[in-house]
């Protein structure tokens, strides 16, 4: 076996021992199986419930996209940070494991974490559809599915990354979390003083909570909901939703990411475990 595969395996056979792990990914699959159920259930009782593909992807991932990064962000936090409370960080570094090395599978644990959360609530959908009495489309995909899809990946990464940069500088699962809820009430408060200002509010949503909320809203994926949504707030003189440019909002979400996993490796290669 190789040297990643070994490192896969351990991380592996670490993470499947942990209560938090199975405890997490069990809440997680009984929110989305009991939506999915309850969207089939409707659907058999009325007929103008539709729950098909692709008609139903928006609602499909309108769920896991703005819960399973917060999920996602937890459990990486209390599967990662105790490694450093109960020294086996330490101990693996005096068995002759390099800090890099440590470093590159918790980077894994991440990696398969993301996978999971998002391989999962498409699964869960997918098995829902199959026993829906609804006509699937001949389009499984369309292209904005994809982009809702690659933006629900993008807010896995951006939150995953943030806590696993969080379990290597805090080292103690509690501060982390305190960490990681304190950060969304100064965001937000930073973001509603810096939004009084017309010069700020471009700032205010370049920020990384604000980036995953716009990659976690349906509108920014489909043009038609977009539209019903302007069409409402231009009757009631609103002024009309905008978004930033999906490129951009693509780039600066990978951009945090770099940063965040950039900003764990320098620190886990300076400090003492």
């Amino acid at each position: 076996m190789t040297a990643v595969g070994t490192l896969f395996r351990n991380e592996l056979l670490k993470t499947r021992k942990r209560l938090a792990f199975w405890v997490t990914l069990g809440l997680f699959t009984l929110i989305k199986g009991g939506e999915t159920i309850d969207s089939v259930r409707r659907e058999m009782e009325d007929a103008d419930q539709v729950f098909s593909i692709p008609a139903s992807w928006s609602d499909i991932l309108a769920t896991p996209t703005n819960m399973g990064p917060f999920f996602l962000a937890l459990l990486t936090i209390l599967l990662v940070a105790p490694e450093f409370q109960w020294r086996t960080a330490r101990q693996n570094v005096i068995d002759g494991m390099s800090k890099e090395r440590f470093y590159a599978g918790k980077v894994m644990v991440l990696a398969g974490l993301a996978a999971l959360f998002f391989v999962l609530p498409l699964a869960l959908a997918g098995a829902g559809v199959l026993v829906s009495p609804g006509d699937n489309g001949p389009d499984l995909l369309r292209s904005t599915d994809l982009s809702y899809m690659l933006g629900y990946l993008l807010c896995l990464l951006i939150f995953g990354s943030g806590a696993l940069m969080l379990a290597v500088l805090v080292r103690s699962s509690g501060p982390a979390l305190g960490v990681f809820f304190a950060y969304f009430l100064v965001e937000q408060f930073l973001g509603f003083f810096l939004s009084r200002f017309d010069s700020m509010r471009g700032v205010v949503r370049h920020f990384p909570r604000a980036l995953e909320q716009t990659l976690a809203d349906a509108r920014f994926h489909y043009p038609e909901l977009l539209a019903a949504t302007n069409a409402r707030r231009a009757q009631n003189g609103q002024p009309l939703l905008e978004f930033l440019d999906y490129g951009v909002v693509v780039a600066l979400a990978l951009v945090f990411v770099a940063a965040f996993l950039a900003i764990a490796f320098a620190s886990m290669r300076k400090r003492d475990l």
